[in-house]
Parts: structure tokens; C-alpha cells; sequence
């Protein structure tokens, strides 16, 4: 729900601009949600990978290292089709997108 949220005590539904729904893009919608102990991810109908949780060992792929606190879009050069996720890693199947 923000930058500063780490838990929040019901379940609550995230915003689809956090996703890329906009004025733009208002036909995208998450297609699959996958969870591990500390990090979450969401795969759009476009294929666009989200990422957040705690970042360990940078499992989540953004380049850094520091934990994500509301869903950010991973930059992979494939459509996402499905991904998986361990404790301290992710793993990403795509088809090209060329």
C-alpha cells in the first residue's frame, strides 16, 4: 500500500495502477499471483512480471538489493508465462518476444 507499509492486519486489494492499468492500458489485469515466505509476484495478461517482498540476495530482480514494498514491474526480455519462487530465489519462464 506504499512505500512506508511492511504488513497490514487484513488481507487488502492493491490498486491496478501498480499493475499498469491506466488510461492507456485499462484492459490489464493480473492473470496469476505466486507467493514464498517473504516475496510475492504477479504476472499481467500482457506478460509483465511484478515484483515485492524482501529482496534477499536480490531474488527479486530489480537490479538492487533493498526490499520492494508495493508491486514494481521486472524489466525481462521475454513475455512472462509462469514463475516460481523459493526462499531466496525466483525463476522465470517466458516465451521471446521477437
Amino acid at each position: 500500500m506504499g512505500p512506508k507499509v511492511q504488513q497490514l492486519k487484513t488481507p487488502t486489494m492493491l490498486p491496478m495502477p501498480l499493475f499498469g492499468a491506466n488510461e492507456f492500458n485499462p484492459n490489464v489485469k493480473v492473470v496469476k499471483v505466486s507467493a514464498s515466505f517473504s516475496h510475492l509476484a504477479a504476472i499481467t495478461n500482457n506478460g509483465d512480471l511484478f515484483m515485492w517482498g524482501k529482496n534477499t540476495k536480490g531474488c527479486l530482480g530489480l537490479g538492487h538489493y533493498a526490499d520492494q514494498y508495493f508491486p514494481f514491474r521486472v524489466c525481462v526480455p521475454t513475455v512472462v508465462r509462469k514463475v516460481s519462487l523459493g526462499i531466496d530465489h525466483t525463476v522465470v519462464i517466458g516465451t521471446s518476444i521477437l
